[in-house]
């Protein structure tokens, strides 16, 4: 303890006064063993506060990852939604059209880009026939 008033510009005065005091006290064993005990206790002090503030820390990141996750997560239920509605739009459209192929159906629902399903829906919404729309998507 002395160290770390000496070691962090405690004042002098109030240094001085406390070596005095260990210094006096030294010699009585009981008070060396309380010594011991008081730097022990400060020691164990230190060590709950170090694990609470780990804890603390801990439980922050949970809480910081866990609202990052459900935002993520719910940005991606809105693309996959909006996805999910554009293939349903366009297969709408089609079946004005006629029976839409097992082969075309599937093609539609492996697009993801949502760029490629705008264009899709535009070609869609002006073709004449369902072979128009296989024929543009072959290119």
């Amino acid at each position: 303890m002395l160290n770390y008033i000496q070691n962090n510009a405690v004042s002098d005065a109030a240094t001085e006064r406390l070596e005095e005091y260990v210094n006096t006290v030294r010699s009585d064993p009981m008070v060396k063993e309380e010594i011991m005990t008081l730097g022990e206790y400060f020691d164990r002090e230190r060590e709950e506060a170090r694990a609470e503030g780990r804890a603390e820390g801990r439980e922050e990141g949970r809480a910081e990852g866990r609202a990052e996750g459900r935002a993520e997560g719910r940005a991606e239920g809105k693309t996959e939604g909006k996805t999910e509605g554009k293939r349903e739009l366009i297969f709408e459209i089609l079946s004005e059209l006629g029976a839409i192929p097992s082969a075309l159906k599937d093609r539609i629902d492996n697009i993801s880009d949502p760029d490629e399903l705008n264009r899709l829906a535009k070609l869609v919404a002006k073709a004449a026939s369902m072979q128009e729309v296989e024929k543009a998507l072959r290119k």
